[in-house]
């Protein structure tokens, strides 16, 4: 990288620049940026924050590109460090803030459109995303609000109405994507990342939304940028490559544009790697004949690569031997990870390791997403069975084997006057400071937040002690299952912050039905507890509560399991539903259930008991 051109950076926004709208980028991409990256630094900015940045452009994204520049800059990287932070909540304050957050959640329940889902309000670093419709959305949904807001403009209302009740706070309101806008400090729009590249003279920005109003306007109208229009990632290529901002000279750029064409025609992943490889050879020796001089070499090197194939045929041969009809089922959370935490290394390497004399799966109440943001992204081929929600999306050997939709059984109008009155609820919720994501809408859950999933670690510990104290959880599940008794519905308090929201019968339990082919099946959870009272007395006392229980002690890491109804003479009537969310799956006689404390844990008794 010695040799690329000084004070020449190629800057590029995400969406329907690098990728489709909130998808993958493609192989042929990221081989194409790898490509580029030799020859010119690069970077990326978004409004998104890292994490869906990283969702997109894969984990070692910070690595990948010589900027990355998160939340439009407010967050920002270089060589894979962080250089910079702005905090919205440090600038504008929590008490305004949960004012705004408030007043915006009510606007969203009283909100009469079609459908809506999860995560209206995303708290970020340095800005908020607001989506009427909810961010969990699919695609599918996000095409027809989009088409419903062209002519309903429900978001331009929206916008107008905020702007004018929040004026003092000389907020910027950003429209951008298909269903959401960004809130956020005057001048903290994408020009905000330009402050990191003093050192460049010539910045080229590559956008898709550059018209007046898009959320690409501002940085592409910088007088310090030159800004290009692309419509597609297909197209930024195609403009990387006729501007030759990357190569030198006429044949190079001929080259390239020919191997990216290349690129397109070629399924397998090894042969581009190899026909890159050839073609950048051909480059170097300045020969035109691309044809000729890589068709015999191509084929030759692109055994090479097949070769590394070998390992995962040999591996496939191994788990042919494991023993059949023996099962290893893995909790996430306090199991194969901390709390919210990526998994380990080690951690990883164990699993590698057990399941070539095992047959391995993993069950989680999280989406597919955040199992894959602890586990890895390709969790769903490195375990054999992946079960995200509960099971309700099922994954067998990387393929997608069943799912269970909560909006097809609940239906549409019931779940939007759930949501509605939770909604509310929330807003009308006098706790310490609100983030975002109070309602995160999964294939076949809710997760219900009073403070928002996007709090910090801190903040999570911080709810987490105060709702020891104040019961926040429980006293909104206990309001929440008195007005939606005839939905039948489950509430499972887990975690520091949150709750569930199901069908009854669609716990944990739910996986085991694609598990027929298995007569042993070992479950490890570190939630595995239940507790049966017929009545509790409780204290209040200090910073804590001290219960007492009629022939049953109470645990600690049970506390969130209880459901408080209150009477007029604050004498509390307690009953207990269910107990952890490891506890229905643990007990069920198809299982041979382990507790497991932590995950150092959970490997000692697999070496016992797979490798004893």
């Amino acid at each position: 990288m010695a040799g690329r051109k000084t004070g020449l950076i190629a800057l590029f926004d995400l969406d329907d620049t690098l990728t489709a709208p909130r998808k993958v980028a493609t192989p042929s991409m990221l081989e194409f940026i790898k490509e580029l990256r030799k020859v010119v630094k690069i970077g990326v900015v978004g409004g998104s924050d890292l994490s869906k940045i990283s969702e997109q452009l894969g984990r070692t994204v910070i690595n990948d590109y010589d900027y990355v520049f998160s939340e439009n800059g407010l967050v920002a990287h270089k060589d894979g460090k962080l250089i910079g932070t702005q905090s919205l909540k440090s600038f504008i304050g929590d008490e305004k803030l949960k004012e705004f957050i408030n007043f915006t959640l009510h606007y969203i329940a009283d909100l009469d459109i079609p459908i809506k889902r999860g995560t209206f309000i995303e708290f970020r670093n340095g800005m908020l995303n607001v989506s009427p419709i909810g961010r969990n959305c699919s695609q599918e949904e996000r095409d027809e609000f989009e088409k419903y807001d062209r002519v309903h403009n429900i978001r331009p209302k929206m916008v107008s109405v905020l702007r004018e009740k929040f004026a003092h706070l000389n907020l910027t309101f950003s429209i951008g994507g298909q269903i959401s806008f960004d809130v956020f400090p005057q001048g903290w729009d994408k020009t905000y990342c330009l402050r990191y590249l003093d050192e460049f003279s010539e910045i080229h920005f590559f956008g898709d939304k550059t018209y007046k109003g898009g959320n690409d306007h501002e940085i592409y109208e910088s007088e310090r940028t030159v800004g290009h229009t692309v419509t597609c990632p297909d197209d930024t290529v195609e403009q990387c490559v006729r501007n030759a901002i990357h190569i030198a000279t006429l044949l190079a750029k001929e080259l390239m544009h020919g191997m990216y064409l290349l690129m397109l025609g070629q399924s397998d992943t090894c042969l581009r790697i190899a026909m890159m490889k050839v073609l950048r050879s051909v480059i170097l020796d300045g020969s035109r004949n691309t044809t000729e001089k890589s068709a015999g070499v191509l084929l030759v090197q692109a055994d090479a690569p097949m070769m590394a194939r070998l390992p995962q045929t040999f591996s496939s041969t191994v788990m042919a031997m494991r023993k059949p009809g023996v099962i290893a089922l893995f909790d996430v959370d306090g199991t194969l990870t901390a709390p919210r935490k990526v998994a380990t290394p080690s951690m990883l390497e164990f699993i590698k390791e057990l399941r070539k004399v095992a047959t391995i799966g993993v069950v989680g109440g999280s989406d597919l997403s955040k199992i894959s943001e602890q586990l890895g992204r390709t969790v769903i081929n490195d375990y054999d069975y992946v079960f995200s929600e509960n099971g309700l999306v099922a994954h067998k050997d990387g393929k997608l084997i069943g799912t269970q939709s909560l909006k097809s059984f609940v239906g549409d109008e019931k779940l939007k006057e759930f949501i509605n009155f939770t909604l509310h609820y929330i807003a009308d919720l006098d706790i310490p400071i609100k983030r975002g994501t109070f309602i995160e809408f999964r294939s076949g859950m809710l997760n219900v937040s009073p403070i928002g999933r996007n709090c910090s670690q801190e903040e999570r510990d911080d709810f987490e002690k105060y709702d020891k104290v104040q019961n926040i959880r429980p006293k909104m599940v206990s309001v929440l299952r008195e007005k939606f008794a005839h939905l039948n519905l489950t509430f499972s308090i887990g975690g520091q912050i949150s709750f569930d929201v199901f069908p009854q019968g669609w716990d944990k339990t739910y996986c085991l039905r694609y598990l027929d082919e298995f007569s042993e099946i070992h479950f490890f959870g570190d939630k595995t507890y239940k507790i049966i009272a017929d009545s509790l007395e409780m204290q209040l006392c200090g910073l804590g509560a001290i219960c007492k229980l009629k022939g049953c002690n109470l645990r600690c890491d049970s506390y969130y399991s209880i459901i408080a109804f209150y009477n007029s003479s604050l004498s509390l009537d307690f009953f207990f539903e269910q107990g952890g969310n490891d506890h229905e799956i643990y007990e069920s006689e198809r299982t041979v259930g382990h507790t497991v404390t932590n995950p150092d844990d959970t490997v000692e008794q697999c070496k016992a008991l797979f490798f004893a």
